[in-house]
């Protein structure tokens, strides 16, 4: 598969879209919509598909193999709304179909006590299935994946946010693993995350976190 990637500052780039066609209804123009993600860079492409692209700062400390098995697990049981067209593991490039925008919660939507109440039974529903994950998450790992990526970025690091960092990392040494929990866990429940179909048919997006946890974290998240 050729193409060339658009621009993150969204301007028009000319690309090889033989690729995506095969995914839309008709021939696809240079249009791209971007949506608003933290780490990856998410385009919809005439609200029909979406195209996940993941850089290289995106990749530390993750497993597009072991993404692409969860993700696929928790759309197979119901708790991701996902549909899937295409998963290169290779680059975590991903081509999703699109997902009406209006239907993703805010944070002050999930303070709503319906909508918390679905939150809570959609996790501990989560935290109780028979997901197949194998790979391990801990808390210490997000922390090193976001430092290495503010390493990267060539910014600015203060003495006092290395201490900091440095303290809390080895915090997570002293406490004994065995008091944690190992249960299927989504680890990045952000109110963003949650999409509602209908009124009380609630799932969750974004499962490159996934894996056996503490269903503290999420629930704290």
């Amino acid at each position: 598969m050729a193409f060339a990637c658009p621009p993150v500052t969204g301007e028009t780039s000319t690309f090889n879209s033989s690729f995506f066609n095969q995914f839309l209804s008709s021939p696809l123009d240079v249009t791209w919509q971007i949506l608003p993600s933290f780490s990856n860079r998410n385009y919809a492409l005439r609200n029909e598909i979406v195209v996940r692209l993941a850089g290289e700062k995106e990749e530390l400390n993750r497993s597009r193999e072991t993404e692409e098995s969860n993700l696929r697990a928790a759309c197979g049981l119901g708790f991701c709304p996902l549909k899937i067209l295409y998963f290169d593991s290779s680059n975590g490039l991903m081509v999703t179909k699109f997902l009406d925008r209006s239907k993703f919660l805010t944070r002050d939507r999930l303070r709503e006590f319906e909508l918390s109440c679905l939150a809570s039974r959609l996790l501990k529903k989560i935290h109780q299935s028979s997901l197949p994950f194998t790979n391990m998450f801990s808390p210490d790992c997000r922390l090193k994946d976001y430092y290495q990526k503010l390493e990267l970025s060539r910014l600015f690091i203060s003495d006092e946010l290395k201490d900091l960092v440095q303290l809390v990392l080895s915090q997570f040494q002293e406490v004994e693993s065995t008091l944690f929990l190992r249960v299927p866990c989504h680890n990045d429940p952000s109110p963003e995350n949650f999409f509602l179909a209908g009124s009380s048919d609630l799932s969750l997006i974004d499962w490159e976190f996934s894996g056996l946890g503490d269903p503290a974290w999420d629930i704290s998240h």
